[in-house]
Protein backbone atom coordinates (compact mmCIF):
# COMPACT_ATOMS: atom_id res chain seq x y z
CA UNK A 1 0.00 0.00 0.00
CA UNK A 2 2.55 2.09 0.56
CA UNK A 3 4.55 1.69 -2.00
CA UNK A 4 1.25 2.93 -4.39
CA UNK A 5 0.93 5.77 -2.12
CA UNK A 6 4.26 6.99 -3.02
CA UNK A 7 3.44 6.70 -6.53
CA UNK A 8 0.36 8.72 -6.18
CA UNK A 9 2.22 10.98 -3.80
CA UNK A 10 4.91 11.44 -6.65
CA UNK A 11 2.27 12.28 -9.27
CA UNK A 12 0.91 14.27 -7.43
CA UNK A 13 3.60 16.78 -6.43
CA UNK A 14 4.83 16.25 -10.73
CA UNK A 15 1.58 17.97 -11.73
CA UNK A 16 2.24 20.82 -8.35
CA UNK A 17 5.89 21.62 -9.14
CA UNK A 18 5.86 21.68 -12.62
CA UNK A 19 3.04 24.37 -13.09
CA UNK A 20 5.01 26.35 -10.21
CA UNK A 21 8.20 26.64 -12.33
CA UNK A 22 5.89 27.92 -15.55
CA UNK A 23 3.22 29.48 -13.77
CA UNK A 24 2.52 33.47 -15.47
CA UNK A 25 3.10 36.07 -12.75
CA UNK A 26 0.10 35.99 -10.22
CA UNK A 27 -2.13 39.72 -11.14
CA UNK A 28 -2.79 41.88 -8.89
CA UNK A 29 -5.64 41.54 -5.80
CA UNK A 30 -7.62 43.60 -3.74
CA UNK A 31 -6.18 41.09 -0.46
CA UNK A 32 -6.75 43.40 2.35
CA UNK A 33 -3.17 43.90 4.09
CA UNK A 34 -2.31 42.52 7.24
CA UNK A 35 0.11 44.88 9.84
CA UNK A 36 2.53 42.90 11.72
CA UNK A 37 4.42 45.34 14.06
CA UNK A 38 7.09 42.87 15.75
CA UNK A 39 9.15 43.75 18.85
CA UNK A 40 12.55 45.20 18.22
CA UNK A 41 14.53 42.40 20.13
CA UNK A 42 12.68 39.67 17.86
CA UNK A 43 14.57 37.35 15.63
CA UNK A 44 11.87 35.38 14.16
CA UNK A 45 8.23 35.33 13.63
CA UNK A 46 5.71 32.93 12.19
CA UNK A 47 2.64 33.03 9.85
CA UNK A 48 -0.25 30.15 11.06
CA UNK A 49 -2.32 29.46 7.58
CA UNK A 50 -5.84 27.98 8.00
CA UNK A 51 -7.88 26.71 5.38
CA UNK A 52 -11.44 26.58 4.86
CA UNK A 53 -12.21 24.28 1.66
CA UNK A 54 -15.96 22.69 1.16
CA UNK A 55 -14.54 20.13 -1.13
CA UNK A 56 -12.11 17.38 0.19
CA UNK A 57 -8.32 17.44 -1.37
CA UNK A 58 -5.73 15.27 -0.84
CA UNK A 59 -2.95 17.68 -1.28
CA UNK A 60 -2.19 21.71 -1.88
CA UNK A 61 0.70 23.93 -2.70
CA UNK A 62 1.38 27.29 -2.09
CA UNK A 63 3.90 30.54 -3.47
CA UNK A 64 4.99 32.81 -1.59
CA UNK A 65 6.67 36.17 -2.82
CA UNK A 66 9.14 38.29 -0.26
CA UNK A 67 9.90 42.12 -0.83
CA UNK A 68 11.74 44.56 1.35
CA UNK A 69 13.98 43.30 3.81
CA UNK A 70 16.11 40.28 3.70
CA UNK A 71 14.80 36.97 5.26
CA UNK A 72 17.07 35.26 6.87
CA UNK A 73 15.40 31.51 6.70
CA UNK A 74 12.09 30.15 5.66
CA UNK A 75 10.49 26.79 7.49
CA UNK A 76 7.42 25.64 6.84
CA UNK A 77 5.85 23.01 9.60
CA UNK A 78 2.67 20.98 8.60
CA UNK A 79 -0.14 21.00 11.13
CA UNK A 80 -0.56 18.42 13.27
CA UNK A 81 -3.81 17.61 11.94
CA UNK A 82 -2.63 16.60 8.72
CA UNK A 83 -1.87 13.13 9.73
CA UNK A 84 -0.07 11.27 7.51
CA UNK A 85 0.31 14.30 5.03
CA UNK A 86 3.80 14.31 3.82
CA UNK A 87 5.77 18.28 2.75
CA UNK A 88 5.66 18.40 -0.85
CA UNK A 89 8.81 19.94 -0.56
CA UNK A 90 11.98 16.94 0.78
CA UNK A 91 14.24 19.47 1.73
CA UNK A 92 14.57 19.67 5.67
CA UNK A 93 12.90 23.21 6.06
CA UNK A 94 10.11 22.18 4.06
CA UNK A 95 10.45 25.49 1.64
CA UNK A 96 12.20 25.32 -1.93
CA UNK A 97 12.50 29.28 -3.36
CA UNK A 98 12.04 28.76 -7.33
CA UNK A 99 11.58 31.72 -9.94
CA UNK A 100 11.47 34.12 -6.86
CA UNK A 101 9.00 32.37 -5.11
CA UNK A 102 9.00 30.24 -1.68
CA UNK A 103 7.31 27.13 -2.56
CA UNK A 104 5.41 24.95 0.30
CA UNK A 105 2.48 22.31 1.03
CA UNK A 106 1.44 19.20 2.03
CA UNK A 107 0.15 16.08 0.08
CA UNK A 108 -1.52 12.59 1.40
CA UNK A 109 -2.38 9.59 -0.67
CA UNK A 110 -6.37 10.37 -0.46
CA UNK A 111 -8.55 13.27 -0.38
CA UNK A 112 -8.34 13.69 3.66
CA UNK A 113 -8.48 17.22 4.09
CA UNK A 114 -12.48 19.75 3.88
CA UNK A 115 -14.09 22.23 5.73
CA UNK A 116 -11.69 24.07 7.94
CA UNK A 117 -7.87 22.76 8.09
CA UNK A 118 -5.21 23.90 10.18
CA UNK A 119 -2.32 24.02 6.72
CA UNK A 120 0.42 24.69 9.31
CA UNK A 121 3.29 27.22 10.10
CA UNK A 122 5.84 29.23 8.68
CA UNK A 123 8.34 30.56 10.82
CA UNK A 124 10.64 33.56 9.17
CA UNK A 125 13.55 34.58 10.18
CA UNK A 126 14.26 38.07 10.32
CA UNK A 127 16.77 40.05 11.49
CA UNK A 128 16.38 43.59 9.30
CA UNK A 129 14.97 46.48 10.35
CA UNK A 130 13.61 47.51 6.84
CA UNK A 131 10.01 47.04 6.30
CA UNK A 132 8.80 43.35 4.53
CA UNK A 133 5.76 42.19 2.85
CA UNK A 134 4.71 38.43 2.52
CA UNK A 135 2.43 37.95 -0.24
CA UNK A 136 0.91 34.46 -0.92
CA UNK A 137 -0.29 34.85 -4.40
CA UNK A 138 -0.20 31.17 -5.61
CA UNK A 139 -1.85 28.22 -4.42
CA UNK A 140 -3.10 24.93 -5.78
CA UNK A 141 -5.57 21.90 -4.87
CA UNK A 142 -5.31 18.55 -5.92
CA UNK A 143 -7.94 15.94 -6.21
CA UNK A 144 -7.36 12.45 -6.39
CA UNK A 145 -9.88 10.14 -7.59
CA UNK A 146 -8.91 6.36 -7.40
CA UNK A 147 -9.93 3.02 -9.17
CA UNK A 148 -11.52 0.99 -6.66
CA UNK A 149 -10.01 -2.66 -8.25
CA UNK A 150 -6.42 -2.08 -7.67
CA UNK A 151 -6.30 1.14 -5.65
CA UNK A 152 -4.20 2.89 -8.43
CA UNK A 153 -5.24 6.43 -9.30
CA UNK A 154 -7.36 7.18 -12.03
CA UNK A 155 -6.63 10.94 -12.81
CA UNK A 156 -5.39 13.96 -10.85
CA UNK A 157 -7.76 17.10 -10.89
CA UNK A 158 -6.28 20.21 -9.44
CA UNK A 159 -7.89 23.55 -9.31
CA UNK A 160 -5.20 26.55 -9.74
CA UNK A 161 -5.89 29.61 -7.66
CA UNK A 162 -3.03 32.76 -8.15
CA UNK A 163 -4.08 35.40 -6.83
CA UNK A 164 -3.11 37.09 -3.55
CA UNK A 165 -4.79 35.40 -0.95
CA UNK A 166 -3.25 37.39 1.77
CA UNK A 167 -0.91 39.98 1.67
CA UNK A 168 1.24 40.69 5.35
CA UNK A 169 3.64 44.04 5.97
CA UNK A 170 6.06 43.23 8.51
CA UNK A 171 7.53 46.26 10.65
CA UNK A 172 9.75 46.46 13.19
CA UNK A 173 8.74 48.27 16.32
CA UNK A 174 11.18 51.46 16.61
CA UNK A 175 12.38 50.83 12.81
CA UNK A 176 12.89 53.47 10.31
CA UNK A 177 9.58 55.99 9.60
CA UNK A 178 6.72 53.74 10.60
CA UNK A 179 6.14 52.22 13.64
CA UNK A 180 9.01 54.76 15.21
CA UNK A 181 7.05 57.68 14.14
CA UNK A 182 5.11 58.94 16.67
CA UNK A 183 2.16 60.04 14.82
CA UNK A 184 2.40 56.41 12.93
CA UNK A 185 -1.15 54.39 13.91
CA UNK A 186 1.18 51.28 13.79
CA UNK A 187 3.49 52.37 16.62
CA UNK A 188 3.01 51.00 19.82
CA UNK A 189 3.07 54.52 22.05
CA UNK A 190 0.90 56.36 19.82
CA UNK A 191 -2.74 56.47 22.05
CA UNK A 192 -4.39 56.16 18.58
CA UNK A 193 -2.82 52.85 18.47
CA UNK A 194 -5.63 49.91 18.37
CA UNK A 195 -3.11 47.93 20.59
CA UNK A 196 -1.62 50.98 22.89
CA UNK A 197 -3.38 50.27 26.74
CA UNK A 198 -4.04 53.96 26.87
CA UNK A 199 -6.51 53.45 24.09
CA UNK A 200 -10.36 53.33 24.63
CA UNK A 201 -10.74 51.08 22.14
CA UNK A 202 -7.55 48.79 22.53
CA UNK A 203 -8.14 45.27 22.02
CA UNK A 204 -6.10 42.76 24.72
CA UNK A 205 -3.09 41.08 22.91
CA UNK A 206 -3.11 43.55 20.03
CA UNK A 207 -5.74 41.13 18.16
CA UNK A 208 -6.59 42.64 15.08
CA UNK A 209 -5.76 42.36 11.41
CA UNK A 210 -7.55 42.38 8.17
CA UNK A 211 -8.35 40.52 4.72
CA UNK A 212 -8.46 37.03 6.49
CA UNK A 213 -6.08 37.08 9.39
CA UNK A 214 -5.53 38.42 12.90
CA UNK A 215 -2.29 39.42 14.54
CA UNK A 216 -0.79 42.35 15.91
CA UNK A 217 -3.40 44.74 13.58
CA UNK A 218 -0.52 47.44 13.64
CA UNK A 219 -0.90 47.16 17.27
CA UNK A 220 1.60 46.21 20.18
CA UNK A 221 4.05 44.23 18.78
CA UNK A 222 3.54 40.59 17.94
CA UNK A 223 6.02 37.79 16.90
CA UNK A 224 2.74 35.72 15.28
CA UNK A 225 0.22 36.20 12.65
CA UNK A 226 -2.96 33.94 11.62
CA UNK A 227 -4.56 34.08 8.89
CA UNK A 228 -7.11 32.53 6.65
CA UNK A 229 -7.80 31.20 3.24
CA UNK A 230 -10.39 30.01 1.21
CA UNK A 231 -12.82 32.06 2.43
CA UNK A 232 -15.98 32.49 0.05
CA UNK A 233 -14.98 36.16 -0.38
CA UNK A 234 -11.74 34.84 -2.12
CA UNK A 235 -12.90 34.77 -5.76
CA UNK A 236 -11.20 31.86 -8.23
CA UNK A 237 -8.38 31.95 -10.81
CA UNK A 238 -9.27 33.38 -13.94
CA UNK A 239 -10.57 30.82 -16.88
CA UNK A 240 -13.27 29.28 -15.18
CA UNK A 241 -16.08 30.14 -17.53
CA UNK A 242 -19.37 28.74 -16.80
CA UNK A 243 -18.84 28.35 -13.19
CA UNK A 244 -19.02 31.08 -10.27
CA UNK A 245 -15.93 32.81 -9.04
CA UNK A 246 -16.58 33.16 -5.39
CA UNK A 247 -18.84 30.34 -4.74
CA UNK A 248 -17.95 25.84 -5.82
CA UNK A 249 -21.59 24.75 -5.98
CA UNK A 250 -22.16 27.78 -8.40
CA UNK A 251 -20.87 26.12 -11.28
CA UNK A 252 -22.34 22.70 -13.85
CA UNK A 253 -25.77 23.19 -14.54
CA UNK A 254 -25.28 26.84 -13.11
CA UNK A 255 -24.10 29.08 -16.29
CA UNK A 256 -27.00 30.84 -16.35
CA UNK A 257 -26.61 32.40 -12.96
CA UNK A 258 -22.82 32.84 -12.52
CA UNK A 259 -22.66 36.15 -13.58
CA UNK A 260 -25.56 37.42 -11.86
CA UNK A 261 -24.77 35.77 -8.40
CA UNK A 262 -21.17 36.46 -8.92
CA UNK A 263 -22.36 40.77 -9.45
CA UNK A 264 -24.78 40.60 -6.58
CA UNK A 265 -22.45 39.12 -4.22
CA UNK A 266 -19.71 41.36 -5.35
CA UNK A 267 -22.51 44.57 -3.98
CA UNK A 268 -22.73 42.89 -1.52
CA UNK A 269 -26.42 42.12 -2.17
CA UNK A 270 -26.12 38.21 -1.46
CA UNK A 271 -23.90 36.16 0.86
CA UNK A 272 -22.95 32.32 1.00
CA UNK A 273 -24.57 30.21 3.27
CA UNK A 274 -21.37 28.84 4.17
CA UNK A 275 -17.63 29.27 2.98
CA UNK A 276 -17.71 29.12 -0.70
CA UNK A 277 -20.73 27.64 -0.79
CA UNK A 278 -24.15 29.25 -1.84
CA UNK A 279 -27.13 26.59 -2.20
CA UNK A 280 -28.17 27.71 -5.74
CA UNK A 281 -30.85 24.62 -5.86
CA UNK A 282 -32.29 25.46 -2.26
CA UNK A 283 -35.81 27.46 -2.40
CA UNK A 284 -35.35 30.92 -0.74
CA UNK A 285 -37.94 32.18 2.06
CA UNK A 286 -39.86 35.27 2.10
CA UNK A 287 -37.61 36.90 4.68
CA UNK A 288 -34.74 36.29 2.75
CA UNK A 289 -36.01 37.21 -0.47
CA UNK A 290 -37.66 41.04 1.02
CA UNK A 291 -33.84 41.49 2.51
CA UNK A 292 -32.25 40.48 -1.36
CA UNK A 293 -34.99 43.19 -2.38
CA UNK A 294 -34.14 46.01 -0.21
CA UNK A 295 -30.53 45.78 -0.30
CA UNK A 296 -30.39 45.69 -3.93
CA UNK A 297 -32.65 48.80 -4.64
CA UNK A 298 -31.38 50.49 -0.89
CA UNK A 299 -35.06 50.74 0.20
CA UNK A 300 -35.09 53.23 3.28
CA UNK A 301 -38.07 54.00 5.24
CA UNK A 302 -38.61 55.01 9.01
CA UNK A 303 -40.83 52.46 11.02
CA UNK A 304 -42.56 52.32 14.24
CA UNK A 305 -43.97 48.45 14.14
CA UNK A 306 -43.51 44.96 12.29
CA UNK A 307 -45.46 42.53 11.81
CA UNK A 308 -45.59 40.21 15.23
CA UNK A 309 -44.16 37.20 13.80
CA UNK A 310 -40.72 39.64 12.57
CA UNK A 311 -39.54 40.05 16.07
CA UNK A 312 -36.35 42.75 16.67
CA UNK A 313 -32.99 40.79 16.60
CA UNK A 314 -33.48 38.70 13.31
CA UNK A 315 -31.46 40.14 10.55
CA UNK A 316 -34.40 40.28 8.07
CA UNK A 317 -36.22 42.36 11.11
CA UNK A 318 -35.15 45.61 9.24
CA UNK A 319 -35.77 45.03 5.84
CA UNK A 320 -39.29 43.85 6.36
CA UNK A 321 -39.97 46.54 8.68
CA UNK A 322 -38.97 49.01 5.92
CA UNK A 323 -40.69 46.88 3.46
CA UNK A 324 -43.88 46.90 5.37
CA UNK A 325 -43.86 50.84 6.29
CA UNK A 326 -43.74 51.49 2.15
CA UNK A 327 -46.26 48.77 0.94
CA UNK A 328 -44.05 46.60 -0.59
CA UNK A 329 -44.55 44.02 1.89
CA UNK A 330 -47.73 42.34 2.74
CA UNK A 331 -48.31 39.69 5.31
CA UNK A 332 -51.09 36.79 5.32
CA UNK A 333 -52.55 38.97 8.05
CA UNK A 334 -51.87 42.61 9.41
CA UNK A 335 -49.92 40.71 12.22
CA UNK A 336 -48.19 37.50 10.25
CA UNK A 337 -45.64 37.48 7.79
CA UNK A 338 -43.79 33.92 7.89
CA UNK A 339 -40.62 35.26 7.09
CA UNK A 340 -38.56 31.71 7.11
CA UNK A 341 -41.60 30.31 5.03
CA UNK A 342 -40.56 29.69 1.48
CA UNK A 343 -41.95 32.17 -1.00
CA UNK A 344 -43.74 30.96 -4.07
CA UNK A 345 -43.81 32.66 -7.61
CA UNK A 346 -47.11 34.11 -7.54
CA UNK A 347 -45.97 36.12 -4.03
CA UNK A 348 -42.70 36.73 -5.62
CA UNK A 349 -44.44 38.50 -8.37
CA UNK A 350 -46.87 40.30 -6.30
CA UNK A 351 -43.66 41.63 -3.62
CA UNK A 352 -41.94 42.67 -7.33
CA UNK A 353 -44.73 44.43 -8.56
CA UNK A 354 -45.21 46.95 -5.52
CA UNK A 355 -41.32 47.59 -5.40
CA UNK A 356 -41.03 48.71 -8.83
CA UNK A 357 -44.17 51.06 -8.06
CA UNK A 358 -42.86 52.69 -4.89
CA UNK A 359 -39.20 53.34 -6.50
CA UNK A 360 -41.25 55.23 -9.91
CA UNK A 361 -40.91 51.68 -11.95
CA UNK A 362 -43.63 50.79 -12.60
CA UNK A 363 -44.58 47.84 -15.24
CA UNK A 364 -46.96 48.24 -18.65
CA UNK A 365 -50.00 46.41 -17.24
CA UNK A 366 -50.74 43.01 -18.66
CA UNK A 367 -53.36 41.51 -19.63
CA UNK A 368 -55.54 38.05 -19.25
CA UNK A 369 -54.28 37.19 -22.36
CA UNK A 370 -50.98 37.37 -20.74
CA UNK A 371 -51.71 34.42 -18.56
CA UNK A 372 -54.25 32.62 -20.72
CA UNK A 373 -51.29 31.80 -23.23
CA UNK A 374 -49.51 29.22 -20.43
CA UNK A 375 -51.56 25.83 -19.44
CA UNK A 376 -51.71 26.65 -15.79
CA UNK A 377 -52.49 30.43 -16.35
CA UNK A 378 -55.77 30.35 -14.56
CA UNK A 379 -54.19 29.05 -11.37
CA UNK A 380 -53.09 32.09 -10.74
CA UNK A 381 -54.36 33.59 -7.74
CA UNK A 382 -56.63 36.90 -8.00
CA UNK A 383 -54.30 38.66 -5.35
CA UNK A 384 -51.14 38.35 -7.65
CA UNK A 385 -52.96 38.15 -11.08
CA UNK A 386 -52.24 42.04 -12.05
CA UNK A 387 -48.38 41.71 -10.83
CA UNK A 388 -47.67 38.25 -12.63
CA UNK A 389 -49.37 39.72 -16.02
CA UNK A 390 -47.23 42.29 -16.03
CA UNK A 391 -44.05 40.46 -15.02
CA UNK A 392 -44.65 38.31 -18.37
CA UNK A 393 -45.35 40.69 -20.79
CA UNK A 394 -42.47 42.67 -19.05
CA UNK A 395 -40.26 39.72 -19.76
CA UNK A 396 -39.39 39.08 -16.58
CA UNK A 397 -41.44 35.49 -16.06
CA UNK A 398 -41.00 33.50 -18.99
CA UNK A 399 -42.48 30.21 -17.33
CA UNK A 400 -41.61 26.48 -17.97
CA UNK A 401 -42.62 24.41 -20.30
CA UNK A 402 -45.24 26.33 -21.34
CA UNK A 403 -46.96 26.34 -17.46
CA UNK A 404 -46.10 29.57 -15.05
CA UNK A 405 -46.22 27.30 -11.90
CA UNK A 406 -47.31 30.22 -9.85
CA UNK A 407 -47.42 28.34 -6.42
CA UNK A 408 -44.02 26.68 -7.27
CA UNK A 409 -41.19 28.09 -5.17
CA UNK A 410 -38.40 30.29 -6.35
CA UNK A 411 -34.61 29.13 -5.71
CA UNK A 412 -32.40 31.16 -4.63
CA UNK A 413 -30.35 31.02 -7.75
CA UNK A 414 -33.53 32.16 -9.41
CA UNK A 415 -33.81 34.87 -7.18
CA UNK A 416 -30.34 36.53 -8.17
CA UNK A 417 -30.97 36.47 -11.73
CA UNK A 418 -34.89 38.02 -11.36
CA UNK A 419 -32.85 40.98 -8.97
CA UNK A 420 -29.74 41.66 -11.05
CA UNK A 421 -32.19 41.87 -14.36
CA UNK A 422 -34.52 44.46 -12.31
CA UNK A 423 -31.80 46.53 -11.38
CA UNK A 424 -30.07 46.12 -14.72
CA UNK A 425 -27.16 44.77 -13.89
CA UNK A 426 -26.35 47.80 -11.72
Amino acid sequence: MMKIGNRILRAAFGVLLVFAVFAAAPSASAATPIELTIPADAKEFTVDIHMNESRAFGSAEFGLTAEGAELKSVRYTKGDALGGAVSVIPDESGVSFVDGRYLFGFANISNSYSGSVDAGKLTFGYEDDAPLTLRLSHMKLVYLTYLAADGKYAEVESDLRDYDHFVIRVVRAGAGGDSGDPDNPNNPDNPSNPGNPSNPGATPGGSGGGGGGSGSGGGAPSTAVTVEIGEDSTPLAAGNEGRSAYFDDVAAGYAWACKEIDALYARGVVKGVAARMFDPASNITRGDFVLLFVRAFGLEAAFTDNFDDVPPGKYYYEAIGIAKALGVAEGYSATEFRPDAYISRQETAALIYRAMNVIGKPFEEGAEADTAAFADGESVAEYAASAVRALIRAGVIKGDGGNINPRGFTTRAETAVMIYRLTDGN
